[in-house]
């Protein structure tokens, strides 16, 4: 294989491997590749159908470079860059001429040549290129199909086989190739050059040439196509359609007298045939021309019932203006009228409902005063039972109250008793003093001192006495104060203690309040919705009265009167329409019949001027060409007529049989070139696309561009070869597109064959046998 990168060349090659053709490759190729092949090809066609199959590209300023054999070159400027292929099919669009074949050559840039079979000046201002661009990718399902089960070493050895060779330097990749196929040449082998491009096959093709020079004998190495290269222009002797076209002189002498008698016996029986069909169109056209004449009468009936409806609706209509305005304004006032009857009893209605709806927002309006009342009492009776809540229970208290007077009562002769004890020690104290003067003395200082001490004893005792005393009727007076409290309370308490909890007093009224809001805005509703019924019965009503004091009618009686008459204006109308409907079908209907029969007399040839644009003039015309026709026949027997026929056609025969032969030699001289060549040359677009090669096997087969070819179409060049098998490419070339989202499509389609290789693009070194490295000096 080989792989080449923007400045230099690496020649890889499947050196030579003995018996390829029956040499297995076990373990190297996956089982079922070709399916995988058809399977990523039709994958890619579904993708492509999607975005449209045909492609077409805007060509100027066409000019004429030449001939070679019986094609013509034109050079013509894209509007837009192409991506063509070489030798790639396709249609030439130019106005005033059918589709003519024509076939791309090269693309250069903007630049692009292509050949047609047919003269078209020196100059072609401008041009359309229609291609299919799904027709190479269903060729090569149809070449890998045609293949089926054959065996291609070659090709299985290209897409994972393993190959064989040495390194070598070499200098320069043309070079390299041409005394490759010279040394082939010498040792008697045959060649098949393939490239992408048609300048690459012609680059080789004459290298080659230039080493082999005078060693060339003629018709060995041919190039397949129509070369793109000046040099190789000039030498017919490569050329392959050159060498046929010289060799078949004789036979397209032959062919070329052969056709104009061909042309010569056709126009006989072209000329019999008519007269044939005079006679027999002549015969069966009396009935239809009778059919044609009846119809066109029934036409005019029509068109005449319609112009009658006209007239008559005209002279109705004259006052329709006035009388559509009239019953409008009947109608309107009509309505008003109708609308004040429906207001009348609507405001009866209402005026019972308004009274309903103030009734009840008076019952309302009392019911939430009420609960209003009997919330407040509610609330207040709450405070009260919260207070009596925190104060002791009533009779509780009372026995408080009880103890508390007893204790005062016991506290009170505490008190009394200590005064009672007090006096009397104060009394022992001065009977004391009052004893004799010495003994007394000394007695009544001992005694003294004692009494004061009793008279302090007695002082305390009567201080503790009136405190407690004091504290107990302290505790009584706010004992009492609390039991008076207790008492109004209780008295309080006693009339509503059945009366119910705040909170569901609050929300009665809360209750009563919504309902009060509701029956308020009913009653606001029912006295606006009366209001404007009003407002609006005294508008319908002055509307009525204006109208009957300006028409001096009641609205429905008009009405009633006015749409009759418009009702009959419309009738007339829609029958006009009708008629008039029916007549245009009519005549549309005789035209497209009498329209086919005056398409028939133009293949006849019976056209007297230019076609009638309307149906009488066109029966006219029809009427004489079949007086032209019948006259015509006249002199013809209808039965030897159809022997001259048979006796053309049986002289068109033999031209045709004689024709058949001579493009059956013509084949045969291409494939007899095909076949003595030693060296072939093609691109790889003419290699699947077309049938010369498919007979044909090589010894050796080289491609070059193969990065810019898809692995299946360098497959089906591959099996071409019996013994060796060159590939070269630029293995840094990007990835090819797909539109295909399939893997399989993925993998043959959007790889180029380095990639499915396994060739690495950084490493060079790679030691696998299959990828031989040759550097480049």
């Amino acid at each position: 294989m080989a792989a080449t990168r923007s400045d230099q060349n690496i020649l890889a090659t499947m050196a030579r491997a003995p018996n390829l053709t029956t040499e297995a490759t076990p373990g190297t190729v996956a089982r079922g590749v070709r399916a995988e092949f058809r399977t990523a090809l039709h994958a890619e066609i579904a993708a492509r159908e999607q975005r449209g199959a045909t492609s077409t590209t805007v060509l100027e300023d066409g000019r004429k470079l030449g001939r070679i054999a019986d094609a013509l070159e034109y050079a013509f400027t894209a509007s837009s860059p192409i991506h063509i292929a070489s030798d790639y099919p396709g249609e030439l669009l130019i106005e005033g001429r059918v589709p003519l074949e024509a076939e791309v050559l090269s693309v250069d840039g903007l630049d692009v040549t292509v050949s047609v079979a047919h003269e078209l000046g020196e100059r072609v201002p401008r041009a359309i290129l229609r291609t299919d661009v799904l027709l190479a990718s269903r060729r090569l399902v149809d070449r890998i199909e045609e293949a089926g089960s054959e065996p291609s070493p070659a090709g299985d050895r290209l897409v994972g086989g393993v190959a064989s060779g040495a390194a070598e330097l070499i200098d320069e990749k043309l070079q390299t190739i041409g005394s490759i196929a010279a040394h082939l040449y010498h040792r008697g082998r045959s060649l098949l050059l393939v490239a992408h491009t048609g300048r690459a096959v012609d680059q080789l093709l004459l290298e080659i040439s230039e080493q082999l020079s005078h060693e060339l004998n003629e018709g060995a190495m041919f190039r397949l196509g129509l070369p793109t290269v000046d040099r190789l222009r000039a030498r017919e002797d490569l050329l392959l359609d050159a060498a046929v076209w010289r060799r078949t002189s004789e036979l397209r002498e032959r062919e070329s007298r052969l056709r104009a008698q061909r042309t010569a016996a056709e126009r006989r029986v072209a000329e019999s045939e008519r007269a044939i069909k005079l006679i027999e169109w002549a015969a069966a056209e009396r009935a239809k021309l009778a059919d044609f004449l009846f119809r066109l009468n029934a036409l005019h009936s029509s068109e005449t019932a319609a112009r009658h409806l006209a007239d008559e609706i005209a002279r109705t209509a004259k006052d329709e203006t006035e009388l559509i305005t009239r019953l409008a304004e009947a109608k309107a006032v009509a309505r008003s009228a109708a609308q004040a009857r429906r207001l009348r009893a609507e405001l009866l209605r209402l005026g019972a409902e308004l009274s309903a709806a103030r009734e009840a927002v008076d019952v309302a309006s009392a019911a939430m005063i009420e609960a209003r009342q009997s919330f407040e009492k509610a609330v207040e009776v709450a405070s009260l039972a919260e207070r009596e809540r925190s104060m002791p229970p009533l009779a509780e208290q009372r026995r408080t109250v009880d103890a508390l007077a007893v204790r005062e009562i016991e506290a009170r002769d505490e008190v009394d008793a200590a005064r009672v004890k007090l006096e009397q020690a104060v009394a022992i104290t001065a009977n004391a003093v009052a004893r004799g003067p010495v003994q007394r003395l000394f007695s009544a200082l001992r005694s003294r001192d004692r009494s004061r001490d009793a008279v302090a004893l007695r002082c305390a005792q009567l201080a503790d006495a009136s405190a407690t005393l004091d504290d107990v009727r302290g505790q009584l007076r706010c004992a009492a104060m609390a039991l008076s409290e207790l008492e109004q309370l209780d008295c309080q308490l006693a009339r509503c203690r059945t009366l119910g909890s705040a909170t569901s007093h609050e929300a009665q009224l809360r209750s009563r309040e919504a309902e009060h809001r509701i029956a308020a805005a009913r009653e606001t509703q029912l006295e606006q919705r009366h209001a404007d019924a009003l407002s609006e019965l005294s508008e319908a009503a002055d509307v009525v009265k204006r109208f009957r004091g300006v028409r001096a009618t009641e609205p429905e009686g008009l009405v009633a009167r006015l749409e009759p008459r418009l009702a009959q204006l419309r009738r007339l109308r829609e029958k006009w329409r009708e008629t008039g409907g029916r007549s245009e079908r009519m005549r549309r209907a005789l035209d497209a019949d009498l329209n086919m029969s005056l398409v028939t007399i133009e293949r006849l040839g019976l056209t007297l001027g230019s076609c009638p644009d309307n149906a009488e003039a066109r029966f006219v015309h029809l009427a004489l060409a079949h007086s032209e026709a019948t006259r015509l026949a006249s002199g013809d027997d209808l039965a030897d007529v159809q022997r001259e026929i048979a006796a053309d056609e049986r002289e068109l025969g033999a031209v045709e049989h004689a024709l058949a032969g001579i493009e059956h030699a013509l084949g045969v001289v291409k494939e007899t070139f095909i076949a003595d060549a030693r060296v072939i040359a093609t691109t790889m677009t003419r290699l699947y696309m077309e049938n010369e090669l498919k007979a044909r096997r090589f010894d050796t087969v080289i491609i070059d561009e193969a990065t810019m070819s898809p692995i299946p179409a360098l497959w089906v060049a591959a099996r071409l070869a019996d013994v060796n098998l060159v590939i070269l490419g630029d293995c840094q070339r990007p990835r090819p597109i797909t539109f295909s989202e399939h893997p399989l499509a993925d993998k043959w389609l959007g790889r180029n064959i380095f990639d499915a290789s396994g060739v690495p693009v950084a490493d060079r070194t790679d030691p696998r046998p299959r990828f031989i490295h040759v550097q480049v000096r």
